[in-house]
């Protein structure tokens, strides 16, 4: 009994640790919008490739705990294309894209920084009045910047005299900001790193897997009111 239960608690503390080691990344909100989403707010998604938003200055970080890397013209399409939809599946906030604003054309951005969590926040914002077509007042922005997507394999201890498996994993990053347009201030902040596992070459599903797992991260903890799911 005292070994069953001795291995019951090396596995019990094998789940805890494996959830504690897929949190990668760093989040910030505002204290002015923690645990305060609201229902009828709406928020403007600008895509990767509208311009290059964020960068970040961290000396005082470790260079491991960053994201770096980069993605391919497809993988930034695939990106620019899903996210909306993907996001607007998980919250009840409306989702406003580019193609809808009035002043598309004139949309012009402004520098503006900012330090979070011992790190300087350089982005960039709208600097003009932004109204979608129907004349909505639009409550937040949210850019995203740093978009990468790394193939990699990680191979597990030999016992035995028996060569490790193999694992192919896809892992994703990506920078992003949260802008409240009527306070002109950072509402939220986020560098995230979610993976998923391969058994071939990544495919579009996988791709779409794991941004929705990004998507999944950046809701938790924003001012974006999250949809309840019902089994």
């Amino acid at each position: 009994m005292k070994s069953f239960r001795n291995i019951f608690l090396s596995l019990c503390l094998s789940v805890i640790l494996a959830g504690c080691i897929s949190q990668t990344g760093f989040q910030y909100i505002s204290p002015e919008f923690l645990n305060k989403a609201e229902q009828n707010t709406t928020v403007l998604i600008l895509p990767v490739t509208f311009n290059s938003l964020i960068h970040i200055q961290a000396d005082s970080i470790e260079q491991n705990s960053k994201v770096y890397g980069s993605a391919t013209t497809l993988e930034t399409e695939i990106f620019d294309n899903y996210i909306n939809i993907i996001l607007g599946e998980k919250t009840q906030t409306k989702i406003i894209t580019k193609e809808n604003l009035q002043n598309e054309k004139e949309l012009k951005l402004e520098s503006k920084s900012a330090f979070i969590g011992g790190r300087k926040v350089e982005f960039a914002v709208p600097s003009n009045a932004i109204k979608s077509k129907q004349s909505e007042q639009i409550d937040f922005i949210l850019l995203f910047d740093n978009l990468s997507f790394l193939k990699n394999m990680e191979v597990d201890g030999t016992s035995l005299g028996r060569s490790g498996e193999s694992t192919y994993l896809l892992n994703a990053g990506i920078e992003y900001i949260i802008w409240s347009n009527k306070l002109k201030k950072i509402a939220g902040y986020g560098e995230l790193s979610q993976k998923i596992k391969l058994l071939f070459a990544p495919q579009k599903e996988d791709y779409l897997n794991v941004i929705e797992k990004l998507a999944d991260v950046i809701i938790q903890k924003s001012p974006f009111v999250a949809k309840k799911i019902y089994f």
